[in-house]
């Protein structure tokens, strides 16, 4: 499990790449679909900030992680990085950004 007590170090997640569905306060209308490293123990880590439009990941990137189990190294966060001009920006969920890499886990050899 990563915790908050990692903030601002670099850390590795494996995990499945997982897209999810955030909304706002209330869940009446979708925000964002955005993707996360689903953890083992169920915790789910935001991948880059979902405040920072330009570091989403291609179609082709997502569609070529989804449903694997990756590793991702990058600097852990308490919350995502915010951007002042949008206002209230109420997320609290671990973030890994900047992401330094990415990579597919391979699957080990069948017994």
């Amino acid at each position: 499990m990563l915790r908050a007590a990692h903030d601002g170090e670099l850390c590795r997640a494996v995990g499945t790449y997982a897209l999810r569905t955030f909304t706002v306060k209330g869940g009446q209308a979708v925000l964002d679909v955005w993707p996360v490293v689903l953890l083992p123990d169920g915790q789910a880590v935001l991948l880059e900030s979902l405040w920072h439009e330009e570091t989403r990941p291609t179609a082709e990137t997502i569609a070529d992680l989804e449903g694997e189990s990756v590793e991702v190294v990058g600097v852990l966060r308490r919350e995502p990085p915010k951007r002042p001009e949008l206002g209230a920006q109420n997320l609290s969920m671990p973030c890994l950004s900047p992401i330094h890499s990415i990579h597919v886990v391979p699957a080990p050899p069948p017994n």
